[in-house]
């Protein structure tokens, strides 16, 4: 190939370019039943009484059947992004009858004016009723039914009794419920003595709202018989209650005895339960949301054979509480116990559990919530947690134990730690030595050190996680900037989703980790993503296998380096957005990934997206069989070369936006068979620095994949570490030749997706040539410098060059050179022939003929030939002394054309 270019000579002047808190379960209506029937009939007349009809209201309940209350599991907690920790279900009471609607209105009126004097009966009872004072009277008989529908069955309004007086004999049916229940203006009892409930076993519901009863004097109703005093004051008005006289060893039933009590100020239930003779005792929300109760004696309080505590003192206004000589060994439920406490500063339950006999014992959001001065000193001195199964939700939430050390916990059978210490304000928790006789399957870890805040100091030594199967979000957003997991097993787990998510965690070690080993089917999505301070991982040692889903994997992560290479990834669907944003990442190595895949609809769109530090990518046997979408995969990346060759992509649907605005500057897809692609739009767009492109006979792009345009004559090439340059705007075919002496046509880029039948190579068009030459300048000369033959030489011997790029080492380069114009000057047609006036190089005339200048090799893309680089020529002016030269040419500059040859194929 030759390329001529001209030159000037200058004979005169030389010429110079990136749950918010548990709400406590409300009394729930436990005792409403959806299938209530009312059964209204009209008794016959009594003597005396004949204008007085008896309306009778019998409301059907559910019952178990067998006389027992059901006892339902506690809800299990759903696993939402924010936990939502539910209060425990407690089990409903044996034939309690539905309350009658809290209303301060009077019934319709029958039409027939209230007399001041009413008389009626209630069971065997003769009772009269003042509505002017609001005395209810109870003669000598048996109480039958709740005195609130006996009176509304009499045509009176309860709400319009202020006093009970009871005349002697009166005693009740063992099993009336809500027997005072919404007397909302009761507040006197007179000769309460004469009520004998000797026989009474039940006292549920029964100063159910009745808001008016503020201090009443209980002590003298006989209880030693009474098995349920569930919700007895549920709602009500009381302010100070001593009971410490009451007999209890019988009952069996005190859930929500006190709940919702919002007045009660004082409690007196010393001497409770010395001679228990009930088992399976429930005290669950016992004095929930006594929000104002500050005084609670409970001196000698038993609580031998009592099976629930579950949501025992939530929310109350008590500060401080000694449990530690409780006995909680037959106690299966703590859950919610001390939940949303905001008052009860010290807490003492040391001891608590020696000796346990209750197995699956749930301590499931027994501390969670605790907020302002609630639970600050927390004394859990061998506080045991045998035979424990669920410590879910456990210190949830709670604002205000900032140090403790579990490190002596037994939890060996505990089979759920979700959420356990989630959005806690602890700073420091020590769990050394946790699971080394571990029992549990199936264990759950699930969010347990969930968090946003405090967390900084966690003691792991020895935590064992033996059983463990679920993983997802245990330290996302921890504040922990160091953990060591080494060794941990974990071949059990099935998920470790977004276990790492945006913590800040800076160094994580996972050696010897054994992901998949005892499992079949594991995810790892968003496992580490968000992780901007993470910059060192250790996976000595580890392997990875069974793995499903990979997606978000590493997508914002700090690490600069991963190598990855001995994951088997063979099952996993999606590596969608798996390295996607990792900016950081400077080196990845994914060889041998996909070796044996049985996976199938592989999902690899936006896998490297946006990682746009990536510069080492090791794709060495990267197997992409089966795989269905690289849509985006490498969109926005700064990899300079890719070789794709041997990828399988013959089940690939969707290459759009593949290599999209990537820094590519070459790509081979050689191998490539795309017969079943139909979407490659912008597959190549605004990939600017992509110069070479090798395309197989097999790929067929359904659709324009918007290949780049080449760029104006004169860009820059980078291969190799060797700089070259276009010499063409527009792509060409290689051909017979090489990349950067390409033989082939040149293409515009529609003809370049066309289907073909044979393998093509694209380049930018570039070609050896002569980038530059410096102009040869002989200054100002007379006559006389002619004189005696001599011959001026040069004055730019040492500095002029030619520039020469495009070169390719193994090749010889000739360049010649030859004078093919006269000397010329502007202003005149006068001229001085090549002929009189020659240029010399060495001793060859350049008027006559062209003359070899240089001829060689070069290691290098691009080589500066100097005009001094053979020491014994040089270029020299030969002036025939009978040269005429007309007075029109003295005083200007002249110049004549130099022609330069440059030929790769010398002779």
């Amino acid at each position: 190939m030759r390329l001529n270019k001209q030159f000037y000579l200058q004979i005169l002047i030389a010429l110079l370019t990136f749950t918010g808190p548990v709400q406590a379960v409300t009394a729930a209506e436990v005792m409403t039943a959806d299938n209530v029937k009312t059964d209204k009939k009209l008794c016959l007349p009594n003597a005396g009484r004949s204008d007085l009809q008896e309306l009778i209201q019998r409301v059907a309940t559910d019952d178990t059947g067998d006389g027992q209350p059901t006892e339902p599991e506690p809800d299990e907690p759903e696993t939402p992004e924010v936990a939502q920790v539910e209060q425990p279900k407690v089990e409903a009471d044996p034939q309690v009858e539905e309350p009658l609607a809290k209303t301060d209105s009077k019934p319709a009126s029958s039409g027939k004016a209230p007399r001041a004097i009413t008389t009626n009966t209630n069971g065997t009872s003769t009772w009269t009723f003042d509505s002017d004072t609001g005395l209810l009277v109870f003669g000598a008989g048996q109480l039958a039914q709740r005195i609130d529908q006996n009176l509304v069955a009499a045509d009176l309004v309860a709400t319009q009794v202020k006093k009970i007086q009871f005349e002697a004999n009166v005693t009740v049916d063992p099993n009336v419920t809500y027997l005072f229940a919404n007397l909302g203006q009761l507040s006197e009892f007179i000769d309460l003595q004469n009520f004998d409930t000797s026989n009474v076993t039940s006292m549920a519901y029964w100063f159910y709202y009745t808001k008016g009863l503020t201090n009443p004097d209980l002590s003298v109703l006989n209880t030693s018989n009474v098995t349920n005093m569930s919700y007895m004051f549920y709602g009500s008005g009381v302010t100070s209650l001593d009971l410490s006289g009451w007999s209890v060893d019988k009952v069996v039933y005190f859930s929500y005895m006190f709940y919702g009590t919002d007045n009660l100020e004082y409690l007196n239930l010393s001497d409770w339960g010395n001679n228990r003779t009930a088992t399976s005792v429930r005290m669950a929300f016992m004095f929930s949301d006594t929000t104002k109760l500050t005084t609670l004696i409970m001196k000698n309080f038993q609580t031998t054979n009592v099976t629930n505590m579950s949501g025992m003192f939530s929310n109350t206004g008590l500060t401080s509480l000694n449990l530690s000589d409780w006995d909680v060994r037959q106690v299966v439920t703590f859950e919610a116990m001390f939940s949303s406490e905001k008052n009860l500063s010290t807490l003492n339950l040391s001891n608590w559990g020696v000796n346990r006999t209750a197995t699956s014992v749930s301590m499931r959001g027994m501390f969670q919530g605790s907020s302002n001065n609630g639970l600050t000193k927390l004394n859990l001195t061998n506080f045991q947690t045998t035979n424990v199964t669920n410590m879910s939700d456990m210190f949830y939430q709670n604002e205000t134990t900032e140090t403790i050390d579990l490190s002596s916990w037994n939890v060996d059978q505990v089979t759920t730690f979700q959420y356990m210490f989630a959005y806690s304000n602890i700073k420091s928790l020590d769990l050394s030595n946790w699971g080394i006789n571990r029992t549990a399957n199936g264990v759950d870890m699930s969010y347990m050190f969930y968090s946003k805040v405090a967390l900084i100091s966690l003691n792991l030594t020895n935590f064992k996680t033996t059983n463990v199967t679920n993983m997802s979000n245990m330290f996302a957003y921890s504040n922990i900037e160091e953990l060591d997991f080494s060794g941990w097993n974990v071949t059990k787990v099935t998920t470790f989703l977004r276990m790492f998510y945006s913590a800040k965690i800076q160094s994580l070690n996972l050696s010897d980790w054994h992901v998949g080993a005892e499992t079949s089917s594991v995810i790892m999505a968003y496992m580490f993503y968000s992780t901007p301070a993470l910059t060192s991982l250790d996976l000595t040692n580890s392997t990875i296998t069974n793995v499903t889903t990979m997606f978000y994997m590493f997508t914002y992560t700090g690490l600069t380096s991963l190598n990855l290479s001995n994951c088997d990834v063979s099952k996993v669907t999606t590596f969608q957005y798996m390295f996607y944003k990792a900016s950081n990442l400077l080196t990845l190595n994914l060889s041998g990934w996909g070796n044996s895949r049985s996976a199938n609809n592989v999902d690899m769109s936006y896998m490297f997206a946006d990682a746009t530090a990536l510069s080492s990518l090791t794709l060495t046997g990267f197997n992409t069989s089966n795989v269905t979408n690289m849509s985006y995969m490498f969109s926005n990346t700064k990899l300079a070369s890719l070789d794709l060759s041997n990828w399988d992509v013959t089940k690939v649907t969707n290459f759009t936006y593949m290599f999209s605005n990537s820094k590519l500057m070459t790509l081979d897809l050689t191998g490539w068979s795309t017969t079943s692609g139909n979407a490659f739009n912008i597959m190549f767009n605004a990939t600017n620095s992509l110069w070479k492109i090798a395309l197989g006979k097999n790929i067929k792009f359904a659709n324009n994949p918007n290949f780049t345009s080449a760029p104006a004559v004169g860009t820059t090439i980078t291969d190799n570490g060797q700089k070259y340059k276009t010499t063409a705007a527009s792509w060409q075919e290689v051909g017979t030749g090489t990349d950067h002496c390409p033989t082939g046509n040149m293409v515009t880029t529609t003809q370049m997706y066309a289907d073909r039948s044979e393998p093509v190579t694209y380049v930018w068009a570039q070609t050896p040539t002569i980038d530059a030459a410096s102009n040869i300048v002989f200054g100002t000369l007379n006559a006389s410098v002619f004189g005696g033959g001599k011959l001026p030489i040069a004055t730019n011997m040492s500095t002029g060059k030619l520039d020469l790029i495009n070169l390719e080492a193994t090749i010889t380069y000739d360049i010649t050179v030859s004078q093919t114009s006269d000397w010329e000057a502007n202003g005149t047609t006068d001229k001085i022939t090549r002929h009189d006036l020659k240029l010399m190089y060495g001793d060859d005339e350049l008027s006559d003929h062209a003359t070899t200048f240089w001829q060689g090799q070069s290691e290098n893309s691009q080589k500066s030939v100097s005009l001094s680089h053979n020491p014994d020529k040089s270029f020299r002016l030969s002036l025939n002394p009978a040269t005429i030269i007309k007075s029109s040419l003295l005083d200007k500059q002249m110049q004549s054309t130099l022609t330069w040859s440059f030929n790769d194929t010398p002779s």
